[in-house]
């Protein structure tokens, strides 16, 4: 049984936090404006202040970095966000490595969904654990995927109203 999304209210400010127990690149992919485009939040160049996306073992890595936050917006609804865990830094598909707050077009959205299907076996688990402020996703890796060194690839949707 699936997890009940993290919900927030509408118009909500809040960050992302990360804690890995292995070294890592980290790659966010969110909706943009409208809900209707995906842009690239976190990229190979980083974010803003942020200038890389390594996240060092058992560091507290929020995003977006420092005091700024992302923001839902006011209207009822869902925000889908899509992560990306690698071992190593990615350089495809190239958008990846490329500018933070760049729209993907619709031939990058084909090429990022090809790049989740190569890795759909290694799919972790992804569980909300606790209540209000102190909830919290918790994505569980499958061992052969941490093994080998692949990317983990996972969304996490957040409701609001």
């Amino acid at each position: 049984m699936a997890e009940p999304a993290p919900e927030l209210p509408s118009g909500k400010w809040f960050k992302f936090h990360f804690v890995t127990t292995r070294r890592g690149f980290l790659y966010i992919v969110g909706p943009y404006k409208d809900g209707n485009a995906q842009v690239m939040m976190l990229t190979a160049k980083g974010a803003g202040e942020l200038r890389s996306n390594l996240v060092g073992p058992g560091a507290d890595f929020s995003f977006p970095f420092g005091v700024t936050k992302l923001r839902l917006d006011k209207n009822a609804g869902a925000d889908e966000f899509t992560f990306i865990f690698s071992p190593t830094p990615l350089m495809s598909p190239a958008f990846l490595a490329g500018e933070h707050l760049h729209e993907l077009t619709p031939e990058e959205v084909k090429a990022l969904e090809d790049f989740r299907a190569q890795f759909a076996s290694d799919a972790p688990e992804i569980q909300a654990r606790g209540d209000g402020a102190d909830r919290r996703v918790v994505v569980l890796a499958p061992e052969p995927a941490t093994k080998s060194g692949r990317p983990l690839i996972f969304d996490v949707r957040v409701n609001h109203r």
